[in-house]
């Protein structure tokens, strides 16, 4: 792999190289003062990251994607230059070791500090991922202690490397044992990918080791694959969170946003400091962090994250509430609710295929303006693609319920509302979980990430539903059960 030489009149572009402070697969790293006299931190990259016009480009739509993402979390990146003779990324220059460094020279983190590590580290892939740019390559040389806190560098450059394949011996696009199993598997990267690399990175904070274990790359990357994670040392209620995290399946993992809700649970119940000290008197990084081995860092924490159904419950409630209208409207009028139960089916299939599009768009280009407005105008082309799965399922609908249709219209008057909600209930599963239906449950899961936040206001939402489902069964009641648009 080429090295990039060091210019030699030691100044890139308007900054004044001070000295190198780093060396990656990407790149060198200095240290470097900017015109403005701050210091910050100048990479170098190499010509195989760098590559043709074509990569340069992607360079410069990555940078300007990236200049737009601000937070405390991130090494911030300030300036870029794709085109010049010696290409280079500046990003905010930030005074602390690397948590690898800081591992190897002092020990683990201790129960408090490996917390608040945990959570900072959440809380900056929740920022990048919202600028929709993924990291890929989130692991313990690439995140830095600053004040006691995490900084994670390096957001979203890992991705100009694509490329790349195997250069040297266990070096991939990630590192073995923070790389995703899907990612081993040949799959695309996603926001589900920096989760498990989150989740193998706060492990090595809390024990010293990746959650796979030392020995050969190809070793290690057949345990990643096989889910074959080994947590022993870490906090017992930390250690759900982590393998939750850590599951084979993306699907199956919280995102970064649910990693920091459940964190601020722990941080609000751990207890706080005797007293206040003055900033010359905070502790110092010897006094937060413990030697390998003690006690001290596998001591359980007293608060523990909330379980699967306390996580879940919202939108358990929401689609259950959702269950409910189904089986109400279809008392009422089977047919028409038939009818809207495979339209709202079709409707989530096609706004996971449009996420799914935008994602990728961004993945491949950077975040540009006219994305949102590009994938608006495609919608009719992504409902033509979805209308083929969708009309396999509608068939499946109709046939699951048409015989508690056809039992109620034409059996005994006393078991007509029965044999509706069975038809409601078994039509509603069908759409959900029937053949073709996976792309209906990520069109879901896109709908409850977007419902309200607070607990008032989705309290209300699920009041409102439940009131429209209890009206339709009284207007049942009161009318009969219409088999509109079908009469006689």
């Amino acid at each position: 792999m080429a090295t990039p030489a060091a210019p030699s009149t030691h100044t890139v572009g308007p900054y004044r190289l001070i000295g190198q402070i780093g060396e990656g697969g990407m790149g060198v790293v200095y240290l470097a003062q900017a015109p403005d006299d701050r210091r910050v931190a100048i990479k170098i990259l190499r010509p195989s990251v760098v590559g043709d016009a074509h990569g340069r480009a992607r360079l410069a739509r990555e940078v300007t994607s990236l200049r737009r993402v601000r937070s405390p979390r991130i090494a911030e990146v300030y300036d870029a230059d794709p085109w010049g003779e010696t290409p280079y990324v500046v990003t905010r220059y930030v005074p602390g070791p690397s948590l690898r460094e800081v591992v190897d020279q002092r020990g683990t983190l201790g129960a408090l500090a490996l917390t608040r590590f945990a959570h900072g580290l959440a809380q900056a892939l929740v920022v990048v991922h919202r600028a929709d740019v993924l990291h890929r390559d989130v692991k313990p040389s690439n995140v830095l202690i600053e004040d006691g806190e995490p900084v994670l560098i390096d957001f979203g450059l890992a991705q100009l490397s694509d490329d790349m394949t195997l250069t040297q011996t266990g070096w991939l696009l990630g590192t073995p044992g923070y790389l995703a199993p899907e990612i081993l598997y040949g799959d695309g990267p996603t926001p589900a990918a920096d989760v498990h690399a989150w989740a193998a990175t706060v492990t090595f904070a809390a024990t010293g080791r990746g959650p796979y274990g030392t020995g050969p790359a190809i070793a290690i990357m057949d345990r990643a694959r096989r889910g074959e994670s080994n947590l022993a040392g870490v906090p017992p209620g930390l250690a759900d969170v982590l393998a939750a995290a850590l599951r084979p399946e993306p699907s199956n993992r919280p995102t970064a946003r649910q990693l920091v809700e459940w964190l601020d649970v722990r941080l609000a119940a751990m207890p706080a400091p005797v007293a206040v000290r003055p900033p010359e008197l905070q502790p110092s990084a010897q006094e937060w962090l413990v030697p390998h081995g003690s006690t001290a860092a596998m001591a359980p924490l007293t608060a523990e994250p909330p379980d699967e159904g306390s996580r879940r419950w919202p939108r358990v409630a929401f689609w259950l509430s959702m269950l409910l209208l189904i089986v109400a409207g279809t008392t009422v009028a089977p047919l028409v609710t038939g009818m809207w139960v495979v339209c709202s089916g079709w409707v989530l299939r096609t706004l996971a295929l449009g996420s799914a599009t935008l994602r990728a768009r961004r993945v491949a280009h950077g975040h540009r303006r006219r994305d949102e407005t590009l994938c608006a105008i495609l919608i009719p082309w992504f409902a033509l693609r979805t209308s083929l799965s969708s009309g396999i399922s509608a068939l499946c609908v109709a046939v699951a319920a048409a015989s508690f249709v056809a039992l109620a219209r034409f059996g005994p008057e006393s078991v007509e509302t029965p044999a509706l909600v069975s038809a409601g209930v078994i039509a509603a599963l069908a759409a959900w979980d029937g053949p073709l239906t996976r792309d209906v449950r990520r069109g879901g899961r896109i709908v409850t990430e977007n419902l309200p936040r607070s607990g008032l206001a989705f309290a209300i939402l699920v009041v409102l539903l439940l009131a429209l489902a209890t009206g339709l069964f009284a207007v049942q009641q009161v009318t009969g059960t219409s088999y509109a648009p079908f009469s006689g």
